[in-house]
């Protein structure tokens, strides 16, 4: 059964100047009309998120979800006080298109729940005068985790019998629809078997000058997500494709740490 994408495209408008365009959280506001902390930013093809130019879904250019999922940790590590955080209950309400020419406003909404923990919600708005949109929500907390409960990379691999070459990976996603330029071809090698698959990933060099502006870049986390695409691969349908809408948990116990994908 076929059912209507997500992904709305509307008329475009002039590209707004001084916007920030590294940080995709932006800054803190202060405002006397929230119990809590706001963060304003905008994002296109001249301000933050550029990146996202080269993150297409049946052709229209999308934050991806990581995008998402780095924001509300970005809010969470300085409003908590601590790099090591957990996400839980991430839901992707609404996809985020990334305008060709002018700029989209962002706010992350962060609230508390109490002492160690806070509510995260990100709206966006195509100008200033129509209404906000709801993409994404979380639960943000502190974790004391040092490591996580998973299968050993070694016996994933023992699981795979299929390495696709770089070229015919990413040649399938397009296949299905996720049209990946230079930037989100960040998965250096692939195995994959069935609903199982472990790869390599790296940042591209492009995008290294940006990288300390985040815990982990959302272009890196992005590369773990298509390995994910790949464990699904021979389940996914022929023409579509897998889009993460939930997380249930998601935890940044090292930044900066070495990262291999596995699923």
């Amino acid at each position: 059964q076929r059912e209507r994408y997500w992904v709305e495209t509307k008329a475009r408008r002039p590209a707004q100047e001084g916007l920030d365009t590294q940080s995709l959280l932006g800054a803190p506001i202060d405002t006397p009309a929230l119990s809590g902390t706001l963060f304003k930013n905008h994002v296109g093809a001249h301000a933050a998120a550029s990146f996202a130019l080269d993150h297409r879904v049946f052709g229209v250019p999308v934050l991806p979800g990581t995008g998402f999922i780095a924001m509300a940790a970005g809010a969470a590590t300085q409003l908590l006080g601590h790099d090591a955080v957990e996400l839980r209950e991430v839901a992707f309400d609404e996809a985020l298109p990334i305008p060709d020419s002018e700029a989209r406003e962002v706010q992350v909404v962060a609230q508390r729940n109490d002492a160690d923990a806070l509510r995260i919600e990100i709206f966006s708005r195509e100008n200033g005068e129509s209404a906000w949109t709801l993409h994404s929500k979380a639960l943000a907390t502190r974790t004391n985790a040092l490591s996580w409960n998973a299968a050993s990379y070694d016996e994933l691999r023992l699981r795979c019998d299929e390495a696709p070459t770089h070229e015919a990976f990413y040649g399938g996603l397009e296949q299905r629809g996720l049209d990946f330029g230079p930037l989100f071809r960040g998965v250096k090698s692939v195995l994959r078997g069935d609903r199982v698959a472990v790869g390599e990933v790296e940042l591209p060099m492009a995008l290294h000058g940006e990288a300390a502006q985040y815990s982990i870049h959302p272009v890196l986390l992005d590369a773990c997500v298509q390995v994910l695409a790949a464990a699904t691969s021979r389940i996914a349908p022929q023409d579509g494709v897998f889009l993460p809408v939930q997380i249930d948990v998601s935890r940044l116990l090292q930044p900066g740490a070495p990262l291999t994908a596995r699923r």
